[in-house]
């Protein structure tokens, strides 16, 4: 079956629909997130004998409005669920005092049953550090 393509008006209704109706449960798995990544950096530093400070935690949850720069950057792509097209709508970064810790954190994460990472949405700024200097 075909799908039709949509005018960038209706993708963006649809978009903000699914915002309206799917803002909360968003907001719960950032917040179930957040909870999970900062119990794995406590148990990494409690383990490895640093101080909590040490690997720190930072998440974010893509606004609506950020959400619909995105589908309009990359023009409208038809969707039937934005989720389709955006799959950054929650994200998390845990940094790290050490590079060493960066990747036995990731390890850790890896190992773990409440998260896990998508190896495409990875970004390595150790072994490709931006020219920017992040």
């Amino acid at each position: 079956m075909e799908q039709r393509q949509l005018t960038s008006e209706q993708l963006r209704e649809r978009a903000v629909r699914f915002y309206g109706r799917y803002k909360n449960e968003i907001e719960q798995v950032h917040k179930l997130l957040a909870i999970h990544l900062n119990q794995l950096a406590l148990a990494y530093t409690l383990e490895n004998k640093l101080p909590r400070e040490a690997v720190t935690v930072i998440t974010r949850m893509k606004t609506l409005d950020s959400f619909l720069k995105k589908i309009r950057t990359r023009g409208y792509p038809n969707f039937n669920y934005p989720t389709e097209i955006i799959t950054d709508l929650i994200g998390g970064r845990m940094v790290c005092w050490f590079l060493e810790d960066c990747y036995r954190i990731l390890d850790l994460i890896n190992a773990s049953s409440q998260v896990k990472t998508r190896k495409e949405s990875l970004e390595d700024y150790i072994r490709q550090p931006k020219r920017s200097g992040y």
